[in-house]
């Protein structure tokens, strides 16, 4: 059994996912929103989890978890694995109920990258069209917006509002801070709903990562990793979990490669620029071109491919890519 890769400590935030066997749905109707939140209760009690955010979808779940001990795998296990026991029971079904590996991206306690995770979640189902008004928005069962400012009642006492209205400068549970929140929830409904492609777009992108922080906390996340990858055995853990490892590495060497380019960000070369550092980075790691093509936006591998090697094909004669090619070299992989 290969050992899963993830990051586990006190008092870490994490935005988790996971989704139906198949795309097939994991909640059909009330009963089950309510059972599978009823489950979500559990696990924060015995687990020590404090939830920030949720939104439970036809298919699919997301969480902002908080968690006060390092118990992040054996809340998720126990999690998917007790509400696939209740669903299979009250429908009459055998075998799993949600696909492999749920997805974590651990988030930096930082204002604005919580932001960005809580905001992620609340949206989800005006993005998916389960919402068409703001007030059905508040009244959807399903999310934890409308029980944050208050026009749902009996929130209960594992969904914490602290940190969401600390975002705000708010520290009280009160009916003006209530009012704030929903004006500004208000505020970015709409603007999701004038800009559909574009909130798209953003959402490829923020679901492309495995976290969400500045390049501080992105730093010792990667030596804590790297610490923990030193002490385990390599023929111990194999697949998915490598793969992880090794992403984990690239994004390290795309992070010593844009400061050589002094760029923060890939997305913030030009075309030539990024592509040849993406080549260069290609030959030092063994992420494919489906990694890649994901990661960067790409419409397929094979269009990726092509890019990389008509870059490599010119290479020889561009004297300002060649230039590049031996800077990047001096770069410690």
């Amino acid at each position: 059994m290969p050992r899963g890769l993830r990051i586990e400590r006190a008092g870490a935030l994490y935005h988790v996912m996971n989704r139906g066997n198949h795309y097939k749905k994991i909640v059909r109707d009330g009963k089950d929103v309510a059972m599978f939140l009823k489950t979500v209760g559990e696990v924060c009690e015995f687990a020590g989890w404090s939830i920030h955010a949720y939104a439970v979808m036809g298919n699919h779940y997301h969480l902002l978890v908080e968690t006060h001990q390092a118990t992040l795998v054996k809340g998720m296990q126990w999690l998917n694995g007790t509400y696939t026991q209740r669903y299979n029971a009250r429908y009459k079904l055998r075998g799993h109920l949600f696909q492999g590996r749920y997805k974590s991206i651990i988030v930096d306690n930082i204002p604005h990258y919580l932001q960005m995770a809580i905001d992620y979640i609340h949206m989800n189902p005006v993005k998916a069209g389960i919402v068409g008004k703001f007030k059905e928005f508040l009244a959807w069962p399903g999310g934890s917006a409308g029980l944050l400012t208050g026009d749902r009642k009996e929130c209960p006492e594992w969904l914490r509002w602290e940190r969401v209205y600390g975002l705000y400068g708010m520290d009280e549970w009160k009916a003006r801070n209530r009012d704030q929140y929903r004006e500004n929830l208000e505020r970015r409904f709409l603007e999701v709903k004038v800009s559909p492609k574009q909130e798209k777009e953003a959402d490829r992108k923020y679901l492309r990562r495995w976290y969400l922080g500045g390049e501080e906390f992105v730093e010792k996340l990667t030596e804590e990793v790297e610490s923990w990858m030193g002490k385990v055995k390599n023929e111990e853990w194999t697949g998915e979990p490598v793969m992880e490892a090794e992403a984990i590495k690239v994004e390290r060497l795309i992070r010593k490669c844009c400061r050589v380019m002094e760029k923060k960000r890939l997305d913030q070369m030009t075309a030539e620029e990024m592509y040849v550092v993406v080549g260069w980075i290609y030959d030092r790691s063994v992420m494919d071109s489906r990694w890649w093509a994901e990661k960067l936006g790409e419409k397929s591998p094979g269009s990726l491919r092509k890019k990389l090697s008509n870059m490599k094909r010119k290479l020889p004669e561009n004297k300002k890519w060649n230039r590049l090619w031996k800077k990047l070299s001096q770069i410690s992989a």
